[in-house]
């Protein structure tokens, strides 16, 4: 499903690009307009309300095709530059940062909350924002001295011939339209921890 499915996005990608690269439109524009969705489907997320968290997910979703799609657009246009990269690592970053605030601010008080022994509450849910906000910007800034130090991209996500783990990031509209975009939240924000102590791992290992 998952080879399907971005199999369709290459293609669909590829179009838009061949469409947009007969305008005027750069390729910073397009990563602007990626993180203007973000931060608007953050304020749709940040309601707690189904409906809204759809429309949200949805936004989200095309704010991060566009966000594959600025980099084929630079290539075709052969304007690739060291501002753009940066520029796009910055989008990256905040896109995930401002979903995981919006999905954060709409979640119900009390949702992640833990109790021990019925006297002390702990509530889980401030750590797992901080924590993944934290992550996002470690990775990007491991990205930037990787970059600086060996003229190379930073490690992509760790992939198959049939899955992608970047792929992943669409799951929250299917899980959202069900209804469980805090369990989302939950996976994803752990997620991060781990993707970026397993780049991090990468990171040591490439500079011994």
């Amino acid at each position: 499903m998952f080879k399907y499915r971005k199999k369709i996005d290459e293609k669909i990608a590829e179009k838009v690009v061949k469409y947009i690269a007969q305008t005027s439109i750069t390729p910073n524009q397009v990563s602007t307009f990626s993180l203007l969705l973000a931060a608007l489907a953050a304020v749709f997320f940040s309601f707690g309300i189904y409906v809204f968290s759809v429309i949200g997910s949805i936004l989200f979703i095309f704010s991060k095709f566009l966000d594959h799609v600025d980099g084929q657009l630079a290539r075709e246009l052969k304007k690739e530059s060291k501002f753009g990269w940066y520029y796009d690592s910055f989008v990256d970053t905040a896109t995930y940062i401002l979903m995981f605030v919006g999905i954060s601010a709409g979640i119900p008080p009390g949702t992640f909350e833990i109790k021990f022994f019925s006297i002390v509450d702990f509530d889980l849910q401030n750590y797992l924002l901080f924590s993944a906000i934290i992550a996002s910007i470690f990775n990007t800034f491991l990205g930037i001295i990787h970059k600086f130090r060996t003229s190379k991209d930073f490690y992509g996500f760790p992939e198959t011939d049939k899955v992608a783990l970047e792929d992943g990031v669409y799951l929250i509209g299917p899980i959202t339209w069900i209804g469980f975009i805090n369990f989302f939240f939950l996976i994803a924000s752990i997620g991060s921890v781990v993707f970026v102590i397993y780049n991090l791992k990468r990171f040591v290992k490439s500079t011994n």
